[in-house]
């Protein structure tokens, strides 16, 4: 029995609408399972000195450009390649005198492939290609040196306490941002994307500096009242937002593109 048109025509309008769906669910549900094929899980291990790694108090740990992991244990750099440590002692190292005070060392990488280890008191740079420590002396730009940052594009920043130095590879100065402590306080960390700066400060102050018109553009201060631990990083300067994680928890900030605005 043939149905009547409006109804032979809903009807029909219904059935294709349903196989819209399923195709819509097939090709998802394909998607999924692609997906679920070529991802990898984190496999996870303990690595200790049953791997030989010489000494199981670890400081701090960095990835290195080659897939290599650096381990500062309490004497060593240790360079572990999935398989050995090679180990390079401390003891003798020539370092050079810095302002920095924590009791946890960080590592950095910059972009001649030398590894930075700031430590209380003290920068040391190991160079990957002669897998030597570097002899500091001569290399460094003539200022006091506070504080030593490499941000996430491995460009090197110093601070004096009154200045903030951007570095080209050679370590010679690029550029200066004034940075009074009596106004803003002690720089703690900073982040870069090569056009613009956002230094963090223990009074919770929050600059962000363009390295092109040389001038400050934006303050934020949603941290001021708080207290800013020693340990504060920046991280991966994507637009719009980066992450910023101190000792007291974790808070996202959004740069944007103006010079005022709030901050999320």
């Amino acid at each position: 029995m043939r149905l009547p048109f409006r109804i032979e025509y809903r009807y029909c309008k219904v059935m294709n609408a349903i196989k819209v769906y399923i195709l819509l669910l097939l090709l998802v549900c394909s998607g999924v399972g692609i997906h679920a094929e070529q991802s990898v899980p984190f496999g996870f291990r303990h690595i200790g000195v049953s791997d030989r790694l010489p000494d199981n108090y670890v400081k701090n740990v960095l990835v290195l450009p080659d897939g290599r992991i650096a381990v500062r244990t309490s004497v060593l750099l240790s360079l572990y390649d999935g398989q050995n440590f090679v180990n390079h002692p401390l003891w003798k190292v020539p370092g050079h005198a810095i302002g920095y005070r924590s009791m946890m060392p960080v590592l950095y990488v910059d972009a001649r492939e030398r590894v930075w280890i700031k430590e209380k008191g003290m920068l040391e740079a190991f160079d990957l290609a002669t897998e030597k420590f570097l002899d500091l002396k001569g290399m460094l730009p003539d200022v006091d040196i506070n504080d030593f940052f490499v941000d996430s594009g491995r460009r090197i920043w110093m601070t004096d306490g009154k200045h903030v130095f951007f570095c080209d590879d050679d370590l010679g100065v690029v550029q200066t941002i004034d940075s009074s402590p009596d106004i803003y306080g002690t720089l703690l960390g900073l982040e870069s994307d090569g056009k613009r700066c956002w230094m963090v400060y223990d009074t919770g102050i929050m600059r962000c500096y363009d390295m092109k018109q040389k001038r400050t553009v934006r303050q934020e201060v949603f941290l001021k009242g708080t207290t800013v631990k020693l340990e504060v990083q920046l991280r991966d300067l994507l637009p719009p937002s980066f992450p910023l994680r101190s000792k007291d928890g974790g808070r996202r900030s959004q740069p944007g593109n103006g010079s005022t605005g709030n901050t999320k």
